[in-house]
């Protein structure tokens, strides 16, 4: 009886420690190709986002991931028919900022197809990234923030990279 007792206690003992063994050895999270078809783009990220209505427009559903402690990203996708116009409002502030948007670096950028607009800036101790797109009439924000004292983060620039518009919701 010892002698099956003692064989349980080490297969238990043998279980343990290979578990501890593979948790440590994980490593970092792989990142997977993520379809969103129902607003219309893809993204690769280590891991699902947060998704949940925009606080301050209910129509708009934000995708929020927290790529680490001081890095988040998050795209906003909402039903916008006059987003041209929003952009260019957008635009036509950055041209004529004054204050704090004075630091902000404003470009034009094309992915897929559709045209945007892409914003950096500083505010506080914070750095942000942004890029808008218009798409018949869905709008995306796609944005990413992080320490201002930092680069911009490896994983957040793949984040962005990955970034792309379903084929059919293309131009």
């Amino acid at each position: 009886m010892t002698s099956c007792c003692s064989n349980i206690i080490v297969l238990f003992l043998a279980s343990a420690i290979a578990t501890c063994f593979a948790q440590v050895n994980q490593g970092p999270k792989q990142w997977q190709d993520y379809v969103y078809a129902s607003d219309g783009f893809m993204i690769s990220a280590p891991s699902t986002p947060d998704i949940h209505p925009d606080p301050k427009a209910d129509d708009v559903a934000v995708y929020r991931w927290n790529l680490s402690p001081s890095v988040a990203a998050a795209i906003h996708v909402g039903d916008r028919p006059d987003c041209k116009q929003i952009v260019a409002n957008l635009r036509f502030a950055t041209e004529n900022a004054r204050g704090d948007l004075r630091d902000m670096i404003v470009k034009d950028v094309t992915l897929d197809g559709n045209v945007g607009l892409e914003s950096t800036r500083k505010v506080g101790n914070v750095r942000y990234q942004e890029a808008v797109y218009c798409v018949g009439a869905k709008a995306y924000s796609i944005t990413g923030e992080w320490p201002s004292r930092e680069h911009e983060p490896a994983q957040l620039t793949r984040w962005f990279n990955s970034f792309h518009f379903s084929r059919s919701n293309h131009h």
